[in-house]
């Protein structure tokens, strides 16, 4: 269910499809550019498509704060996990200080561009054990970014494609009558 109380309409299975098969290809091209560019944590960039495109449902005023957040994220993990291994134990309690005022905010709904469910989404994901946040935070952030463009632009992309369609059906059915 949506925020506001609507239940959107399942696709139809013959639409259904259609989008499976075209995500082979539109996964394909931003992991062929994640290739060329040497960055290899891709999985960073998915969260962002998962959560901007799938769970955001590609809303555009909420592009620019799910991409802070992430980022933002990002950074809250190298403050915890990597800060402390270069400027020792101090650091961990700064972090710890940092994140108290984070959550403090989260909680009280204040600097929503910055600190909102995106950011505690990828602060979540990166501060796993695994991920390495220490030794690979600026690759995180870049994987981050290219997956934001090319998502926003795969949206600008299809919604001139949606109009342009919609418009010529338009016309159609006006040169009908």
């Amino acid at each position: 269910m949506e925020a506001n109380g609507i239940v959107p309409m399942a696709p139809s299975a013959k639409i259904a499809a259609l989008l499976v098969l075209a995500t082979v290809p539109f996964v394909g091209l931003l992991l062929t550019i994640y290739h060329l560019l040497g960055i290899t944590t891709v999985n960073l960039g998915f969260l962002f498509m998962l959560y901007w495109m799938g769970i955001l449902n590609q809303s555009m005023k909420d592009f620019v704060p799910s991409l802070l957040g992430g980022l933002g994220g990002i950074g809250m993990g190298w403050v915890l996990l990597g800060l402390p291994v270069i400027a020792g134990p101090l650091a961990t309690y700064g972090g710890a200080a940092v994140m108290a005022l984070i959550i403090f905010f989260f909680m009280r709904g204040q600097f929503r561009f910055i600190i909102n469910n995106g950011m505690m989404l990828y602060l979540t994901v990166v501060t796993i054990a695994d991920v390495g946040i220490a030794r690979k935070a600026p690759e995180m952030a870049a994987a981050l970014l290219v997956a934001a463009a090319y998502c926003y632009v795969a949206t600008l992309a299809m919604g001139w494609f949606t109009a342009r369609r919609a418009a010529a059906g338009a016309q159609a059915s006006v040169a009908a009558t």
